[in-house]
Protein backbone atom coordinates (compact mmCIF):
# COMPACT_ATOMS: atom_id res chain seq x y z
CA UNK A 1 0.00 0.00 0.00
CA UNK A 2 2.57 2.56 0.42
CA UNK A 3 3.71 1.44 -2.73
CA UNK A 4 1.15 2.77 -4.34
CA UNK A 5 0.57 5.85 -2.42
CA UNK A 6 4.04 6.86 -3.24
CA UNK A 7 3.60 6.06 -6.63
CA UNK A 8 0.71 8.71 -6.49
CA UNK A 9 2.35 11.52 -4.55
CA UNK A 10 5.76 10.86 -6.86
CA UNK A 11 3.51 11.24 -10.01
CA UNK A 12 1.66 14.50 -8.57
CA UNK A 13 4.79 16.00 -7.36
CA UNK A 14 6.68 15.96 -10.72
CA UNK A 15 3.51 16.12 -13.30
CA UNK A 16 1.57 19.20 -11.46
CA UNK A 17 0.09 20.20 -14.53
CA UNK A 18 -1.74 16.74 -15.58
CA UNK A 19 -2.85 16.73 -11.84
CA UNK A 20 -4.62 20.17 -12.24
CA UNK A 21 -5.78 19.05 -15.63
CA UNK A 22 -7.62 15.67 -14.51
CA UNK A 23 -8.61 17.77 -11.10
CA UNK A 24 -10.34 20.33 -12.80
CA UNK A 25 -11.96 18.12 -15.51
CA UNK A 26 -13.68 16.15 -12.30
CA UNK A 27 -14.53 19.19 -10.47
CA UNK A 28 -16.21 21.05 -13.72
CA UNK A 29 -18.05 17.34 -14.78
CA UNK A 30 -19.14 16.83 -10.68
CA UNK A 31 -20.09 20.88 -11.29
CA UNK A 32 -22.35 19.65 -14.79
CA UNK A 33 -24.82 16.96 -13.04
CA UNK A 34 -28.38 17.99 -12.71
CA UNK A 35 -29.37 18.46 -9.16
CA UNK A 36 -31.77 15.74 -7.30
CA UNK A 37 -35.33 15.96 -7.49
CA UNK A 38 -38.59 15.08 -5.67
CA UNK A 39 -38.58 12.13 -8.34
CA UNK A 40 -34.98 11.07 -7.92
CA UNK A 41 -33.73 7.35 -7.15
CA UNK A 42 -32.34 7.52 -3.30
CA UNK A 43 -28.94 6.56 -5.01
CA UNK A 44 -28.84 9.55 -7.18
CA UNK A 45 -29.09 11.84 -4.35
CA UNK A 46 -25.92 10.11 -2.33
CA UNK A 47 -24.06 9.93 -5.40
CA UNK A 48 -24.95 13.72 -6.04
CA UNK A 49 -24.20 14.60 -2.61
CA UNK A 50 -20.49 12.74 -2.39
CA UNK A 51 -19.48 13.78 -6.03
CA UNK A 52 -19.57 17.02 -4.83
CA UNK A 53 -18.29 16.64 -1.40
CA UNK A 54 -15.23 14.68 -2.68
CA UNK A 55 -15.14 17.67 -5.47
CA UNK A 56 -15.47 20.19 -2.79
CA UNK A 57 -18.79 21.90 -3.86
CA UNK A 58 -19.99 22.38 -0.34
CA UNK A 59 -23.13 24.21 -1.27
CA UNK A 60 -24.10 22.03 -4.59
CA UNK A 61 -24.08 18.82 -1.78
CA UNK A 62 -27.44 19.89 -0.54
CA UNK A 63 -29.18 22.56 -2.81
CA UNK A 64 -31.14 25.69 -1.41
CA UNK A 65 -34.79 24.93 -1.64
CA UNK A 66 -35.23 27.64 -3.33
CA UNK A 67 -33.18 27.26 -6.44
CA UNK A 68 -34.62 23.35 -6.68
CA UNK A 69 -37.39 22.25 -8.94
CA UNK A 70 -39.15 21.05 -6.24
CA UNK A 71 -39.58 24.62 -4.37
CA UNK A 72 -43.31 24.77 -6.55
CA UNK A 73 -44.30 21.63 -4.70
CA UNK A 74 -43.24 22.64 -2.08
CA UNK A 75 -44.82 25.88 -1.11
CA UNK A 76 -48.38 23.74 -2.18
CA UNK A 77 -47.64 21.27 0.16
CA UNK A 78 -47.53 24.04 3.04
CA UNK A 79 -50.00 26.41 1.65
CA UNK A 80 -52.25 22.95 1.56
CA UNK A 81 -51.17 21.75 5.27
CA UNK A 82 -51.77 25.22 6.66
CA UNK A 83 -55.44 25.45 4.50
CA UNK A 84 -54.79 28.22 2.08
CA UNK A 85 -55.33 27.75 -1.84
CA UNK A 86 -51.86 27.25 -3.58
CA UNK A 87 -51.03 30.24 -5.46
CA UNK A 88 -48.25 30.51 -8.12
CA UNK A 89 -45.27 31.36 -6.82
CA UNK A 90 -42.92 34.69 -8.64
CA UNK A 91 -39.54 33.69 -9.02
CA UNK A 92 -37.08 36.63 -10.01
CA UNK A 93 -36.30 37.28 -13.45
CA UNK A 94 -32.96 36.21 -14.66
CA UNK A 95 -30.72 37.83 -17.15
CA UNK A 96 -32.30 35.42 -19.83
CA UNK A 97 -35.85 36.34 -19.13
CA UNK A 98 -34.67 40.01 -19.57
CA UNK A 99 -34.08 39.76 -23.44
Amino acid sequence: MEKVISAILNFVWFHPFITLTVGGCYVAGVGQLNSPTKDSPTWYRILFAVLNFLSLQFQRMSPKVEKSPNFQDAVNLQQQLAGQEPTAVKVPPTVEDKK
